[in-house]
């Protein structure tokens, strides 16, 4: 049998945790009471997930459950179809089973395309960089280029009304239970570069920890091939894994075959414009790409702001009428555009 390279992390223990329990409690509650930026208690919010096994994750979602209770939708159109709630429920029944989706709708290939002309003439940034480039599609020198200025992002009429489309809002309420709130819109090439995984590239597995609850959709722009760095995930790991690798840090190939089956490690090999709904609590990882590239749209929804360090997103004049009757219907949802 093959020896594990990880050192499990300990358990929670009340004793040896007190600053923790107390910089997260007081950091929590300033957000909910008044809106404060809680972000000194990040650390203590990641802390707790894995001492608790994401019991303060499940507390904190049975509170927003009685705050902010779902909108009602009994039918939706968007992106995604158009969903009756009987559909709505099937798909959060089968996220909370396995911890993804990946939908029969597909973007039209049009958009996808509109949106690559925008991404091949916008700047980016390269992985562990800081000046902004245009990405060379033909030799580019990174694993990993990031679009961080979301509000222009938000400004491209397709981003924009994925961000907005009703659809991924009924599905992501439906699986965390509540009114969710938008987090997050990002983008990003991922480029075939180094003949090593990059770590700060997100090519080794991990879980995240954006917010307390989350969903992200995830949509392809490019199709993805086994050699164009399709995205993995392990299945049901959203909901447990073993002690060994409920770490913080980045886990190898060979410690995730140890404690899981092979049937349950998928690669998401899928033409343009498939989108896929996914808790990225579990293990997951973008492939090392051996070759071509790869375009990657992410639209985040989730808890709360706790515990701070978003975008606040100025309503422009490019948005558009659609977008600000959205903004009027779900004010909570988006309250962080002004």
């Amino acid at each position: 049998m093959r020896t594990s390279t990880l050192a499990p992390e300990r358990k929670f223990n009340l004793l040896k945790d007190p600053v923790h329990i107390v910089n997260f409690s007081l950091g929590y509650l300033a957000h909910l009471l008044l809106g404060h930026d809680a972000r000194f208690a990040s650390g203590s919010m990641s802390r707790l997930f894995i001492l608790t096994d994401s019991k303060i994750n499940q507390f904190t979602s049975q509170l927003q459950r009685r705050l902010h209770p779902p909108y009602p939708f009994q039918q939706v159109t968007g992106a995604l179809g158009q969903l009756d709630a009987a559909r709505i429920q099937h798909v959060a029944a089968q996220i909370e089973r396995d911890g993804y989706y990946v939908f029969e709708n597909r973007l039209p290939a049009a958009t996808c395309q509109r949106i690559i002309d925008y991404a091949v003439r916008t700047p980016c940034i390269p992985v562990d960089q800081t000046t902004p480039v245009i990405y060379p599609r033909d030799k580019p020198q990174a694993n990993r280029y990031d679009f961080l200025d979301e509000q222009n992002l938000l400004e491209m009429p397709d981003i924009q009304a994925l961000t907005f489309d009703e659809s991924f809002l009924a599905i992501a309420q439906a699986y965390l239970g509540f009114r969710p709130v938008q987090d997050l819109t990002g983008m990003w090439w991922s480029a075939a570069f180094s003949n090593k995984p990059s770590s700060t590239g997100a090519q080794l597995y991990h879980f995240d920890l954006d917010r307390l609850a989350f969903i992200k959709f995830f949509v392809c722009l490019t199709d993805v091939t086994a050699e164009s760095g399709p995205h993995c995930f392990v299945r049901g790991s959203h909901r447990n894994r073993p002690t060994a690798l409920n770490i913080s840090g980045r886990i190898p190939d060979e410690d995730i075959a140890r404690y899981f089956s092979p049937e349950d490690l998928i690669e998401f090999v899928c033409p343009q414009g498939t989108i896929i709904a996914e808790d990225t609590r579990g293990l997951h990882k973008g492939k090392r790409l051996e070759k071509g590239e790869r375009l990657m749209l992410e639209v985040e929804f989730a808890d709360s702001l706790f515990p701070g360090g978003y975008n606040k997103i100025r309503v422009s004049d490019h948005f558009s009428p659609a977008t600000r009757d959205r903004l009027r219907q779900h004010t909570h949802t988006y309250q962080r555009f002004r």
